[in-house]
């Protein structure tokens, strides 16, 4: 099973042209958005600014077809948090995504020699109709025994989702709108801070096109210290 592995980070010099990125205020903090000029992983994949909105504090991502071709959405935050609880409240019933489509919640760092402090949280299929799962924990690299656990979520949002990154531990849980824990999972881990913004993004994988336009909207993110 794939995982993302890879944000906007992850493209040639992506910092180059930082200054001329448009920003956003959602969930009491400032974030970046992935312009059309930052091609490249994952995917691959076209970008587009305007796949972003945030109306009455909700943040909507989106990927739309415009002349032919899609393009998706991703944020980066601006400020880095360390340890904590990385909370995210998604509204979108996530049960019945395209196959082609990912939803990733994550960390992400310039440090290549620990995984990019990449800790994730994906809605995806892969393009497997018939898996019946549609959701992950991952703690990167993916492919290390233990470091990826399938979910299975149910149609019943809004989903809260989190992970707690605790020196020498990561923890992740995901409830539904009853509040039903519907799974929990813990591994331990080598990471300590090192810079890693927060990036939110929906894309395609491997650059497959879906049945049609999608968009999730997500209702808040919040950082506690533990």
């Amino acid at each position: 099973m794939k995982a993302a592995g890879a944000a906007f980070m992850a493209s040639p010099a992506p910092f180059a042209s930082l200054s001329r990125t448009r920003t956003v205020s959602w969930s009491g903090h400032s974030w970046r958005i992935r312009p059309a000029s930052w091609g490249g992983l994952p995917g691959p994949n076209r970008w587009s600014a305007r796949n972003v909105t945030v109306r009455d504090g909700i943040l909507r991502l989106a990927i739309t077809r415009t002349r032919g071709r899609w393009s998706c959405a991703e944020i980066q935050s601006v400020q880095s948090f360390g340890y904590g609880r990385y909370t995210f409240v998604v509204n979108s019933d996530l049960a019945h995504f395209d196959p082609w489509v990912v939803l990733g919640l994550f960390t992400y760092a310039d440090d290549r020699s620990r995984a990019h402090n990449e800790i994730d949280i994906e809605v995806a299929k892969w393009g497997q109709r018939r898996d019946p799962t549609n959701a992950q924990f991952v703690l990167q690299p993916y492919r290390l025994r233990g470091h990826t656990q399938r979910i299975t979520l149910p149609p019943r949002p809004p989903y809260t989702m989190w992970f707690d990154w605790t020196p020498g531990r990561i923890s992740w849980g995901i409830t539904d709108a009853t509040g039903a824990l519907l799974k929990a999972s813990s591994r331990p881990t080598v990471f300590t801070p090192a810079g890693e913004l927060v990036h939110l993004n929906l894309w395609l994988a491997e650059g497959h096109p879906p049945a049609g336009p999608t968009a999730v909207e997500i209702a808040s993110f919040t950082h506690a210290a533990l």
